[in-house]
Formats: structure tokens, C-alpha cells, sequence
């Protein structure tokens, strides 16, 4: 081609610009030497690219396997009673140790209809807002999407109890609701604290007890014990009593019973008294999952409503007689009663049944090389390669054990596979890398 494009300037010309044909050869080589220059500079920048690292320590993780469940709540219970109708203003706080013969409400003749109405309308905002206030300084659930992801759960419960004319239950999802929004907005930032409100509303509920008509009756225990302001219908039949006889066909006999509602032959609820510090969280299961459970096993227990977070032992694992029927009953026990804790009969409970803990490797670290599995470190300026032995994988990640035989060189084999090193605790972990090899020098 060059040839061409001389031998036709010369045919135009008339003559062979020997100026010229240098001219073009110069410019041809110098062409040539540009282009091999760019692509050697870009072949190194490119290589020099590919010695980026990113990196990330190896540290310890625990990953808890937790199984969700609705849980009844059992106590020796019984319902405070006055012989007429009223407005009740307690003189003790809600689940307050009390001996016999105190004197825990007033009761105040009816007296102007709606103005009981708004006394009770405030005694449930007022119970509401101390419930989430107490349990938020003991609660460990704080991730906003497991909160969210409760609101959407008891939202639905809502939709189907409504479908199902189940006023009862939707009525108590309705409080369990509003716990969890209440919590919301102090996990949130949204709010700091209901201090001033429960106060203000406190103050107006003493003004209108102040215009209610005169004193009716005082209410008293009989013995000693722990009083509780709400009351359910179900304190007979969820008593904690039963327990000791209880069975599974029993049981879900107590979760059909219709509940006790006032009026009733005794007269008006008055309130309540629990009579032992102990109490249960009854939880209708199945066969299938009692390979997870261990009687008198203690468990960590959150009720998901609340957030409360406590350590409950498994009294007894009850079945049914027939080996068929693969209903089961779990009833854990508890000794603590938390201020404030909420105490609705049915509510959802998540129980921790695994624990793994070990050395948190990221999936896109994991390289498998001459069919040992592992990831690279960097140590230095060198890469090495590192063994691992997955326990758990989970979504990005897998936990990895440390070296069992760390330390005890008689337990050791001789394999090629052994004698690659364990990851360990703080290793430089190579998450991405290109031309990764042992002994590589990262300059």
C-alpha cells in the first residue's frame, strides 16, 4: 500500500520526492512504536489493576436458630369482684406485691356515663404506655425490621380474626398492635419517651375521678399476693393450676373456651390477684419439632409484642396418647415477673433453640484449590492460603471453625490437605483478588 501511494504522488508528480519517502517512513515507524507503547502501557495498568485487594478481618460470629410460636400465658389467678357497676381507681400500681386485707381500688358509683367511658379510655392509653416504657429498658429485640416485619405479622392475624369473627382474639391482637408501634417510635427516634404523657394523662383522669359522685365501696384482697389491673375471662380456665393434669386433648379444650365475660353471678371485675411469682408460657407445637427440646432445659424466650427478652426453663414436653395425633404442648416456667411486663394471654413468642459460633467468612472469599476448600490472607505483603471447615451457611456468609486440633501435634495427620494451615482468628481475609496464589508478593 505504501508502495502504491508512492509510485502514484510520483506518477502525479512527475518525479520520486526522496524527502518525501522519508517523510513517510518516518511517520510510519514512529506509528508503530506510538501503538506498541499504548499497549504496553495498558497491558501494565490493566496487570496493576488487578493487584487491588480488598480485605476483611476474620472475627467471631454467633448465629441464633429461633423457632416462632403462639404462647398462652398460665397463672394462679384469681378475679376481684364488687357487687355493682362503677368507675375504679386503683390505689396500688399494676402487678404490685400486696398483702391481705389492702385495700387496691376505689369504686365509685356510675355517675355520669361518658365520663366512665373517657376514665376508661385513658386507664388503657395509660396502661399501654407503661407497658412499652418498662420493657423497653430490659428488651433486646431493637432491629426496626423485625419490628416492622411484627407489625405486618399481627396485621394480618387482624384481617384473618376479623374474616373469622373472632372478636376476642382480634380485640387482644389490636393491644399487641399497639405495643409494637409504641416501641417503634422509641426505637425510631420518632419519640423519646411517654414520661410527660402518661403524667398528663394521669393528672386528667384525677379530675374527672374528682367529679365522679360519691364513694361506693373499697375493694380488699383476701390474701396475700399480686394485684393486676386487667382482666380477661380466661382466669379460670388458663389457670396454672391445671397444669400438673394437663393434656393435649385438655388443652386445646382451653384455647376453644369461650372466656368469662361481666356481668357476671359474682358480680363486676374488679381487677385480679396473682398468687405465685411463678408463672407459664404454655405453647402448642408439634412431634416434628421436640428433637429441638430438652426437659428442664433452660431457653431464651422473646415475646416478640414487647421485645422481653427471658431466660425460661422447659418444665415438661406433654403429648397426646396416641401415637398418631402429632399435637405437643411445651410448657416453659419462669421466676421472674418484670415491671411492666405484658402479661396478654396469647401472644407470640420466639425461642432460641441453636447457637453457632465461629469464624465469619464472607461466600466470595471461598476458593476451593486442589480440592481443598479455603480463602487467601494476606499477611504482610504475601498471600497465603488458608483451610476452612464450614459449620453453617447462611445468606452471604458461612461461619467456620477454628482449628480443633490447634496445639495437640499428636492428633495430627500427615495428609497434603493437613498440612495447609487453619484460618484463624484476625487473619487478613482476601475477599477480592485476581492471579491469587500461595506465596504471591502484593507489591
Amino acid at each position: 500500500m505504501l508502495r502504491q501511494h508512492i509510485s502514484s504522488y510520483a506518477k502525479r508528480g512527475g518525479i520520486t520526492n526522496k524527502d518525501y519517502l522519508k517523510s513517510v517512513l518516518s511517520y510510519f515507524v514512529s506509528s508503530l512504536i506510538a501503538i506498541a507503547m499504548i499497549i504496553y502501557i495498558g497491558y501494565h495498568l490493566i496487570s496493576g489493576l488487578g493487584q487491588d485487594i480488598t480485605t476483611v478481618a476474620a472475627n467471631i460470629d454467633t448465629y441464633v436458630e429461633s423457632i416462632t410460636f403462639n404462647a398462652y400465658i398460665m397463672r394462679d389467678e384469681e378475679t376481684l369482684y364488687t357487687a355493682s357497676n362503677g368507675t375504679l381507681n386503683r390505689l396500688v400500681a399494676d402487678g404490685e406485691k400486696v398483702a391481705a386485707g389492702c385495700a387496691v381500688a376505689d369504686l365509685y358509683s356510675m355517675g355520669d356515663t361518658n365520663l366512665r367511658a373517657v376514665i376508661e379510655e385513658i386507664d388503657e392509653k395509660i396502661e399501654a404506655l407503661v407497658s412499652v416504657t418498662k420493657s423497653a429498658s430490659y428488651s433486646l429485640l431493637s432491629d426496626i425490621h423485625k419490628i416492622d416485619a411484627q407489625i405486618s405479622e399481627i396485621l394480618r392475624r387482624i384481617r384473618k380474626d376479623t374474616a373469622e369473627r373472632n372478636i376476642g382474639d382480634t380485640l387482644l391482637a389490636s393491644k399487641e398492635l399497639l405495643a409494637v408501634i409504641n416501641r417503634r417510635q422509641l426505637i425510631t427516634g420518632e419519640s423519646d419517651g411517654f414520661d410527660d404523657e402518661i403524667v398528663e394523662l394521669s393528672r386528667r383522669r384525677e379530675e374527672l375521678i374528682s367529679r365522679m359522685s360519691g364513694l361506693a365501696t373499697t375493694v380488699k384482697t383476701t390474701k396475700h399476693g399480686f394485684y393486676f389491673y386487667e382482666t380477661d375471662g380466661y382466669e379460670k380456665i388458663f389457670n396454672a393450676r391445671k397444669i400438673p393434669d394437663l393434656t393435649v386433648e385438655g388443652f386445646y379444650e382451653l384455647i376453644n373456651s369461650e372466656p368469662k365475660q361481666n356481668p357476671s353471678e359474682k358480680g363486676f371485675a374488679a381487677g385480679k390477684m396473682v398468687y405465685d411469682y411463678i408463672w407459664y408460657a404454655a405453647v402448642p407445637t408439634e412431634r416434628g419439632l421436640l428433637d429441638y427440646f430438652t426437659e428442664g432445659q433452660l431457653y431464651n424466650v422473646t415475646f416478640t409484642g414487647s421485645g422481653t427478652s427471658l431466660s425460661m426453663n422447659l418444665d415438661s414436653i406433654i403429648l397426646s396418647e396416641s401415637d398418631d395425633d402429632p399435637r405437643a404442648v411445651l410448657i416453659f416456667s419462669s421466676t421472674v415477673m418484670p415491671r411492666g411486663f405484658d402479661y396478654t394471654r396469647m401472644q407470640q413468642i420466639s425461642v432460641d433453640v441453636a447457637s453457632y459460633t465461629g469464624l465469619r467468612v464472607p461466600l466470595s472469599a471461598i476458593r476451593i484449590e486442589n480440592g481443598v476448600r479455603g480463602v487467601y490472607i494476606l499477611y504482610g505483603d504475601t498471600v497465603y492460603y488458608r483451610r476452612i471447615n464450614i459449620i453453617l451457611k447462611r445468606e452471604g456468609y458461612v461461619l467456620c471453625s477454628e482449628d480443633p486440633l490447634a496445639g495437640d501435634d499428636s492428633q495430627k495427620d500427615e495428609s497434603p490437605e493437613a498440612k495447609i494451615p487453619h484460618l484463624k482468628l484476625y487473619d487478613t481475609i482476601i475477599t477480592q483478588g485476581k492471579n491469587l496464589h500461595d506465596g504471591k508478593i502484593i507489591k
